[in-house]
């Protein structure tokens, strides 16, 4: 791991100039090691309009921060329109509005712990807010209520968990997974959901009324990744058997099935914002934008030997503007760093290290599991509205490095 969390020198004129956030300014420098997650942050998102940053981790515990912005003494915005060729979410740091370079800072609002019995796999937040989904190895799905936790801090509750403590409760648990929930995902209309399991299934819920409403024997092996297109009108998951499947929500029905000739196990699967292309990571250390209009059509490979690394774990991505207005690819690697993919030239265009244990939190967040090794990076999040980047490896501590664009 490297002892700076400096960036890579960009290979090229105009490339995202993302910096890291020092602990002491991301508000986790005095983070008090009990409030650190125990064990490796699995899953880490940012809610859809950027006010919260969720963390999950295989220690069954899940950690809410309220993200703040430090440059104009407020929190994000919301998401701004875009018309862009994949219509991704504009940044606000393009628009008159918002020219200051951001400095994104976590307050930690509430921990939730006890619920899940084994550990988290993944979260996601509802389009709304409301609600937030927890899946996990002890084969269930939680879904919580966050309006009590939302309502408390519109009113101005500040100064850590401890004022906002016991506000995010269990609304509901949904069971009948035969094995671990991988993977979720909300549609845009908040209430129906999909998850993904080991099972080799995929299920569609009801948020509200609990009900299971289809179950697909989708896969021949467990289910690494599920996302709805941007109306709700389709599913794709994808799985270790190499297959990337595109279903009809409302019948359940396969209506394409996309695969490399080799067929590595895909690890990670995600529709484009504008709904016409699939990206999906294989294990092949690959990234692959299909458009899955056409038949087994590749539009492009991402592929980088010296840049990315991605054979062992299922490693998250994300499209982004990345604060330049150009479209890129966001994605974790199994070397310890963030990569940053040109959409258009499948180029890398950054790479960002991850910095040491002691310069997260100091000497005294530093456990025994740290070690000079890279560790991989398997979360990272892109928040909807300002160029800042949240990503988590496997080292100790156990907690997320923050990264902003600057102008």
């Amino acid at each position: 791991m490297s002892a700076s969390p400096a960036a890579s020198p960009p290979s090229q004129v105009g490339a995202p100039n993302y910096q890291p956030v020092p602990a002491s300014a991301a508000g986790l420098a005095a983070l008090p090691l009990a409030q650190q997650h125990a064990r490796p942050i699995s899953a880490l998102k940012f809610s859809h309009d950027g006010r919260l940053l969720a963390s999950a981790s295989a220690d069954a515990s899940v950690r809410i921060y309220r993200v703040h912005n430090d440059a104009d003494g407020s929190g994000p915005s919301g998401v701004a329109p875009s018309s862009d060729a994949l219509a991704l979410p504009a940044s606000s740091s393009s628009s008159s509005a918002s020219r200051l370079s951001p400095r994104p800072r976590l307050e930690l609002v509430q921990e939730l712990l006890g619920a899940h019995e084994l550990g988290i796999n993944d979260l996601v937040f509802s389009q709304d807010g409301r609600y937030m989904l927890t899946a996990s190895d002890d084969k269930t799905i939680i879904a919580w209520d966050l309006e009590p936790l939302n309502q408390a801090l519109a009113a101005g509750s500040s100064g850590g968990s401890g004022s906002t403590a016991g506000l995010v409760r269990p609304l509901r648990t949904f069971t009948g997974h035969s094995s671990y929930v991988f993977c979720l995902s909300i549609s845009s209309g908040g209430n129906l959901f999909a998850s993904g399991s080991y099972d080799e299934s995929v299920r569609l819920w009801d948020l509200k009324s609990g009900r299971e409403l289809r179950r697909i024997k989708a896969h021949s092996d467990p289910v690494s990744a599920v996302d709805f297109n941007r109306d709700g009108t389709l599913l794709v998951s994808s799985s270790y058997d190499g297959l990337c499947r595109v279903w009809e929500t409302a019948s359940g029905r396969c209506l394409k099935t996309i695969y490399n000739d080799k067929t590595p196990p895909v690890s990670f699967v995600r529709f484009s914002p504008n709904g016409k292309y699939i990206l999906a990571a294989s294990l092949d250390n690959t990234l692959r934008l299909w458009d899955y209009q056409q038949k087994d059509f590749c539009v492009k490979t991402y592929h980088a030997p010296s840049s990315f690394v991605n054979s062992r774990f299922c490693v998250g991505a994300h499209f982004s503007t990345g604060g330049n207005g150009r479209q890129y690819i966001v994605s974790g690697s199994e070397d310890g760093a963030v990569v940053l993919w040109e959409v258009v030239s499948t180029e890398v265009v950054a790479r960002l290290v991850l910095p040491s244990t002691a310069a997260v939190t100091g000497a005294a967040g530093a456990g025994k599991g740290a070690s000079s090794a890279p560790s991989p990076v398997l979360c990272v999040a892109v928040h909807p509205t300002l160029p800042v980047l949240a990503a988590a490896n496997m080292e100790q501590p156990f907690v997320p490095t923050l990264w902003a664009h600057q102008q």
